[in-house]
């Protein structure tokens, strides 16, 4: 970055230097999904190998109805080879209101997996949503 600065009516240059941020390439970002009338971010926060229960924050918002789905009914978590897991458990606000937040948690895979697929089913009248990751 090159800083111009004004001294008496003269100009400066001056070279500044900062840091690059780099996105790690297996970044596990948010996803968001908003089809139809709730909105369903996810957030992988826990899924290194050396884990035996893997978190995915959630976080479902609306303005009509209520979020009354039981979510570790409603989740499933597969790999590219088709492996699946089902929730242990939900870790959060209970059923009910305009917004829910909370952790799915799921058991490992046996073997680490190049992508994993979060699928919630009929949340919000939506049959399917999918979040995927790729994670080596």
């Amino acid at each position: 970055m090159l800083l111009v600065l004004r001294h008496r009516g003269k100009a400066t240059r001056s070279l500044l230097w900062a840091p690059i941020r780099q996105t790690p390439q297996n970044s596990l970002t948010t996803q968001t999904n908003s089809e139809g009338s709730v909105t369903v971010k996810i957030t992988p926060e826990n899924i290194s190998k050396d884990k035996k229960t893997w978190q995915f924050q959630v976080i479902l918002d609306t303005h009509t109805g209520s979020l009354d789905e039981d979510l570790t009914k409603s989740a499933e978590l597969t790999d590219e080879k088709r492996n699946k897991q089902l929730s242990l458990s939900w870790d959060g606000d209970p059923s009910g209101g305009h917004h829910r937040e909370g952790v799915l948690m799921f058991p490992a895979f046996q073997e680490r997996p190049q992508s994993v697929t979060l699928i919630l089913r009929n949340v919000g009248g939506i049959a399917e949503r999918k979040f995927s990751w790729n994670i080596q």
